[in-house]
């Protein structure tokens, strides 16, 4: 392991900081290893990651607790407005440039517990009607309504949920446009090498990332509403692609 960040740093000229860096070995392995492992490196053992950029980095199943921060972060931020000196334009003037942008560097790289993204919806709906701890307040339009966008009679409010699906579908669409760049290829290389992201299914790789099972969960959104315009042919599946305006041939078998 060392020859190989040796390696790297021979190549890179950058130089890897042993004192800020982790060793995370497997539950399997036993402490005294573990500890020969970090006495060899120069990095202390850790059961936790920590964060990169802000982001948990996760390799253990992602929980409630696991985001916890995220809801801290909005939390103090909803604090620190008086919202009954504001109007209500006001209030979702707020919630629409800082309470729904808080979460979005996070939702780009996994699918948020769906615990999290209710008390999230919950934090800016309570904002939004002046209902605080000590003062309940009548919520005059029900969340669905208000979350729909404005042309539909909404307040044109992001409902958490919907917003970390689309992110993460707009991941699953960088990958169908074969988009250049390290992530994308590290994703190709381990769970495309016979399959394209529009038939990549979890259960192939029973232990793959939660970056990987959040970008196939906003695919099977993206998957519905798109359609293959033909050209030669040759990259479209006769009976499983949706390149007829009733869906995929294989589909239309039952009505024959």
């Amino acid at each position: 392991m060392k020859l190989c960040l040796d390696e790297f740093c021979h190549l890179s000229g950058q130089k890897v900081s042993f004192d800020k860096s982790r060793i995370c070995v497997s539950p399997n392995i036993c402490s005294d290893l573990a500890n020969s492992i970090a006495t060899i490196s120069g990095s202390p053992h850790s059961s936790n990651l920590g964060k990169y950029l802000g982001v948990p980095l996760i390799h253990t199943k992602v929980d409630k607790t696991t985001y916890q921060e995220v809801i801290a972060k909005v939390q103090k931020s909803l604090a620190s407005w008086k919202h009954h000196t504001l109007s209500m334009a006001g209030r979702i003037t707020l919630l629409h440039s800082v309470t729904a942008a808080i979460p979005l560097y996070t939702m780009q790289t996994t699918k948020l517990p769906i615990s999290i993204c209710d008390r999230l919806d919950q934090l800016n709906r309570n904002f939004l009607w002046g209902h605080t701890a000590d003062k309940a307040t009548i919520h005059l339009v029900n969340w669905e309504t208000s979350c729909k966008p404005k042309v539909a009679g909404g307040l044109g409010i992001k409902k958490m949920a919907w917003m970390n699906q689309a992110i993460l579908a707009k991941s699953g669409w960088r990958l169908l446009q074969q988009e250049q760049g390290l992530w994308a290829e590290v994703f190709k290389a381990k769970y495309l090498k016979q399959n394209d992201i529009l038939t990549a299914k979890a259960s192939v790789f029973p232990c793959c990332s939660s970056a990987w099972r959040g970008v196939l969960y906003g695919t099977s959104t993206l998957s519905k509403g798109i359609k293959w315009r033909v050209g030669s042919g040759d990259n479209v599946r006769f009976w499983t692609d949706n390149w007829l305006s009733c869906g995929p041939s294989n589909s239309m078998l039952s009505l024959i």
